[in-house]
């Protein structure tokens, strides 16, 4: 898989996102993805930083062929070595993503159940096609605002619990050489 580079003029349609959607976003503080990095419990004891806060519009719900689409700002910062990231998930049922970065640099990670990791970096106009049967998690590695949009089919759901209950199998860490994805222990 190959990242593609397209120029896409999406900036004025994504900043003004929030007025078509009904619902308010939604926020994930670290206390909600405590499990999901290594040295977080040590860090709620004194703060509860906003990681990430994405809005979702399906203009036709349940729709069968149509598309779903959402906006996601995740913010620059560490908990301890681990740059801040998206909780991750899998797909119920079939149905690809496209992720489409438009402000920022990320790095997406893409594994499969039996534990097969690809990475893709995300930056502005950066285009990545996330298979069926791959679950995604996209990492802040720079120091602005990561924000990227997301296409799914209609009718599928996202599968939080499993990453929750497994764990995602890799973090990515701040080291002085850059950002160094490691398998979990």
């Amino acid at each position: 898989m190959k990242n593609l580079k397209v120029p896409l003029a999406i900036e004025n349609y994504i900043d003004n996102l929030h007025k078509r959607v009904t619902e308010a976003p939604l926020g994930r503080y670290l206390k909600d993805m405590a499990g999901a990095y290594q040295d977080a419990e040590s860090v709620l004891v004194e703060d509860n930083p906003l990681v990430y806060r994405f809005w979702t519009f399906e203009p036709f719900p349940g729709g069968e062929g149509e598309l779903a689409f959402g906006m996601t700002d995740l913010y620059p910062g560490l908990v301890g070595q681990e740059y801040f990231m998206t909780a991750g998930h899998f797909h119920r049922g079939s149905g690809g993503e496209i992720y489409v970065g438009v402000a920022g640099e990320g790095l997406l990670l893409l594994l499969t159940r039996d534990g097969e990791l690809e990475t893709r970096t995300v930056v502005k106009d950066t285009l990545v096609y996330i298979p069926s049967g791959w679950a995604h998690r996209m990492v802040n590695i720079g120091d602005e605002t990561l924000r990227f949009t997301a296409f799914w089919p209609t009718g599928i759901e996202h599968d939080y619990a499993s990453i929750r209950r497994d764990g995602f199998g890799y973090r990515v860490l701040k080291t002085e050489d850059g950002p160094k994805v490691v398998k979990c222990k």
